[in-house]
């Protein structure tokens, strides 16, 4: 079941989309949206008015970059706060910081400090998070997506620029017999048990794969939580795995694929290298993934 999910808000173009994206996912378990805007600190807007002033390259005043550092912040809160109050009047959402009767509600609140810890202490006490993906415009920095992701605990939900405009009927998920993969299935059953179907991806080269028997154990744990899911094998032939996936993906017409976040090498690069960074960069499905 799904309670509560944390929205990340800039002040963006990304907040409208985000936003209506985390909407259309939870509305049916009437669950709780926390919105998020984080303000920097005055620790870190002092880094960031000397690093404005160092690249500038001439010699300026720092105490002015850091009012205008400190201005743009509060414009874009601003923009977040009346983005958040248009979608809820919009979408029928309840304003609520405790939990209303019955119905969807969100709340919209702004922290102070540096975002990528605000953003993993807050996440902690949510289901998960819905945030920008890495192609949308005016999104997180793909360090902040890799540290709230691999530090939180939770899974995060990547949103498209254009977002799904219903809760997701079909769910593929790219299988493989790793931890991570086995974290995203479990923690993403409540979503599953919801759609109509669900179709478990596995890329094989074909022959006996060692995969078999830990596919057939996670469609069984599956079949005991209500979610009937079908496998297919998919066959590279000749193509990256990453592109066979993505292709089935569509063949199947997922409005949501479910995946583990796994690399090896520096911590971004398990989320933005190999296979990992091949799937998120050329899919305009929301990307439900964990580490």
């Amino acid at each position: 079941m799904v309670k509560t999910a944390m929205v990340h808000l800039a002040g963006t173009h990304a907040d409208e989309p985000v936003f209506t994206q985390a909407i259309n996912l939870v509305r049916p378990f009437d669950a709780h949206l926390e919105c998020l805007f984080v303000r920097p600190g005055m620790g870190q807007l002092a880094n960031l008015a000397a690093s404005s002033a160092t690249g500038l390259g001439v010699e300026v005043n720092i105490g002015e970059v850091w009012a205008e550092i400190k201005k743009d912040a509060e414009e874009r809160s601003r923009k977040a706060r009346a983005t958040f109050d248009a979608i809820c009047k919009a979408h029928d959402i309840a304003k609520a910081d405790v939990p209303p009767a019955s119905g969807l509600s969100a709340a919209f609140h702004v922290e102070e400090g540096e975002e990528a810890d605000v953003l993993v202490e807050r996440l902690r006490g949510n289901d998960f998070a819905v945030v920008p993906g890495g192609g949308v415009k005016g999104g997180m920095r793909s360090s902040s997506l890799a540290h709230l992701l691999l530090t939180s605990g939770r899974p995060l939900i990547l949103s498209p620029a254009a977002p799904k405009n219903d809760s997701p009927k079909t769910i593929a998920i790219a299988w493989k017999a790793t931890p991570e993969s086995a974290r995203a299935v479990a923690a993403s059953i409540p979503l599953l048990a919801k759609a109509d179907k669900v179709v478990v991806l596995i890329a094989s080269e074909g022959g006996y794969d060692a995969d078999d028997d830990a596919t057939g154990a996670v469609i069984s744990h599956l079949r005991w939580h209500g979610v009937d899911a079908e496998i297919r094998e998919v066959l590279p032939a000749g193509r990256a795995a990453s592109e066979a996936i993505l292709d089935a993906v569509r063949d199947v017409r997922a409005d949501l694929l479910v995946m583990g976040a796994y690399g090896r090498g520096r911590l971004s690069e398990i989320v933005f290298g190999g296979f990992t960074h091949r799937i998120l960069s050329n899919t305009e499905l929301p990307v439900f993934l964990l580490h």
